[in-house]
């Protein structure tokens, strides 16, 4: 029955609720990249929608009445998602929108590049050589 079993402050417990649990706080996603945004719910059953804002107020849809299986795929679109670091996701229940769950802030960034550069000017042969090695020479004073 848990801690408040069969007393008043058990009515204070919700009838249903949704977590979401990944992008975490200060997590980094980037453009063009598919993450995982994760949840956890209890007492939600049907389909969930999605949705991301960068104020807290204006949200922007990302999917709807999609499965509740704790998991959805995502690949952040640069053309409406800009690099930021105040985004959040809300999962919300598709049957009754006051049951939704909240992320803490995390960031957008713009794809990171990574070129690798053969310069075939260079001849397989010509190879950097070794510095020579030079013997060693002891002295002992006597």
């Amino acid at each position: 029955m848990g801690a408040y079993g069969g007393t008043a402050q058990a009515s204070l417990s919700p009838a249903a609720f949704l977590k979401v649990t990944s992008p975490a706080g200060g997590d980094v996603v980037f453009q063009g990249v598919a993450t995982t945004i994760d949840w956890s719910t209890f007492n939600v059953s049907g389909t969930v929608d999605l949705a991301v804002t960068s104020d807290g107020q204006n949200f922007t849809t990302i999917a709807t009445g999609i499965t509740n299986a704790d998991h959805y795929s995502w690949t952040v679109d640069g053309n409406v998602f800009a690099a930021g670091s105040s985004y959040r996701i809300r999962v919300s229940s598709s049957a009754d929108a006051s049951v939704f769950g909240l992320s803490d802030q995390f960031i957008i960034s713009a794809p990171i590049h990574a070129y690798y550069l053969n310069n075939s000017t260079r001849s397989p042969t010509t190879r950097r050589q070794r510095a020579p090695t030079l013997p060693t020479i002891s002295c002992s004073t006597s």
